[in-house]
């Protein structure tokens, strides 16, 4: 039949799969290919690490941490004022020498932090909204109550326990990360 085309060979899509399939396995190939040739240099990459490490130290610091105790009343169910009101009244009561950990029990309406005295383990300003990270990261000296802080869902009385200030790493901790990266970079360029 003069005209008529065979059946899937000039099909539009009939080789993509196969082409998919030998791209990423030449592609795998390379990576791999790659990868050996950046691990028979792996004295001079590490060389290269160290470089890189000295020259950025400010780089591989560990960043302030805090290690706080909290209070939530939500605002969900009771309304912004009285959210408000219920903090303050939180903080007078600890302002007027009551146990922190009693308040939180008695107050907070997170369960987690609630059951613990409001106890949470060490975080990073990373890890908090800015605003509330603004507020707890201004609080000094160890100790110290804050005022009411609000969030998008709660109001929260914050005692500072303890502070971490950055630390530089040093090339043992962060070595195996920088090497990762330049491995990383080597294969894919």
């Amino acid at each position: 039949a003069h005209g008529t085309r065979p059946a899937a060979s000039f099909e539009k899509g009939a080789g993509d799969d196969s082409d998919r399939a030998l791209a990423a396995a030449e592609l795998q190939r390379v990576e791999a290919d790659a990868g050996k040739s950046f691990d028979a240099q792996k004295a001079a990459f590490e060389m290269k690490a160290r470089e890189l490490y000295t020259l950025d130290r400010d780089k591989y610091k560990t960043p302030e941490e805090v290690r706080i105790s909290d209070i939530a009343v939500t605002i969900k169910n009771r309304g912004d004022e009285a959210a408000l009101a219920r903090a303050r009244e939180a903080r007078q009561r600890i302002a007027a020498g009551a146990d922190f950990s009693a308040v939180a029990r008695e107050y907070s309406d997170d369960p987690t932090t609630r059951d613990k005295g409001g106890a949470l383990p060490f975080v990073k300003a990373s890890a908090m909204t800015p605003e509330y990270a603004k507020a707890v990261f201004a609080l000094n000296p160890v100790g110290t109550i804050s005022e009411p802080i609000k969030a998008p869902s709660a109001y929260h009385i914050v005692r500072l326990d303890e502070r971490r200030a950055p630390r530089p790493q040093t090339f043992e901790e962060v070595g195996d990360s920088i090497m990762r990266d330049l491995r990383q970079r080597y294969v894919t360029e």
